[in-house]
């Protein structure tokens, strides 16, 4: 259940996963947990209960439900100290940075990164190490440390490099990850040229059922390419947004496609946004 529903919310949005996983959750998770068990059986249960809660929280940010989104995180970390699972307690604390970082809460954010990385960090896999490292990044460079957020890019390439090609249920990081928090940094640090190219090839790169992310990349591009003077190009990488994020539910994907909107509409009467408007 955990790798299904993972991979519906990544292919179509957290709307599709949201409901589904919370009664899950409620319905049949809760009930295992309260069930007597052997403490081998006992720590697994929690450990993937501990996994799917993560989920749980990281679909209702999907779709700008914070509140219920945090305590869900929460809850998981509760799950994973029960399962003494550190592991799945970095990965939880990685996303409860990236919330934090989306909703403007930088030094929360990289204190957060920076909690995860000490988690399990004689254990850590390397690909959790490398997305981990990426958020630090992440996180440095949104409050100025230009030099500290080159260095955990650079580590965290390495990290990647040295990994398996097993894929992650929850968090699941790659090349094409990377790329977008290289081009997160980038964009931070106000070298805008590089962040293209750093966009572009995180959209290039994304595997072919990462729909979600692959949408909202898209409009991330779209808005550098807009704010630099570049309006068709913008327009180009709209259209391949919009039908990227078709038969998407996601209200991160929804808010983008309004913000397009209110960005567009002093561009009307130039022919491709006024294609895009009309179309949207």
């Amino acid at each position: 259940m955990l790798r299904i529903l993972s991979s519906i919310e990544k292919t179509f949005g957290g709307g599709h996963a949201r409901t589904a996983l919370a009664t899950y959750l409620a319905t049949v998770i809760g009930p295992w947990l309260a069930a007597p068990s052997s403490p081998v059986v006992g720590r697994d249960l929690y450990s993937v209960a501990a996994k799917l809660s993560c989920l749980c929280a990281f679909v209702h940010f999907d779709d700008e439900e914070h509140g219920l989104s945090l305590r869900y995180y929460l809850s998981a970390l509760r799950l994973a100290a029960s399962a003494a699972d550190d592991i799945t307690a970095a990965t939880v604390l990685r996303g409860l940075s990236v919330q934090a970082y989306t909703l403007g809460h930088r030094a929360q954010a990289r204190q957060l990164a920076e909690g995860a990385a000490h988690r399990g960090s004689n254990r850590m896999p390397r690909n959790l190490r490398a997305a981990v490292v990426g958020q630090q990044a992440v996180t440095a460079a949104a409050v100025g440390d230009q030099r500290l957020a080159r260095d955990y890019l650079r580590s965290a390439e390495r990290w990647l490099d040295t990994s398996d090609s097993r894929s992650n249920p929850i968090g699941a990081y790659h090349v094409a990850s990377l790329a977008h928090q290289q081009g997160e940094v980038a964009l931070l640090l106000g070298d805008f040229q590089q962040a293209e190219g750093f966009l572009r090839a995180a959209i290039r790169q994304r595997p072919s059922r990462e729909d979600r992310s692959r949408a909202l990349i898209l409009h991330k591009l779209a808005v550098l390419q807009l704010s630099q003077g570049q309006l068709d190009a913008a327009c180009v990488s709209w259209r391949e947004f919009l039908t990227t994020s078709a038969c998407i539910r996601s209200r991160r994907a929804e808010a983008a496609v309004n913000d397009m909107r209110a960005r567009l509409i002093p561009y009307a009467n130039y022919a491709a946004a006024a294609s895009i408007l009309r179309g949207s």
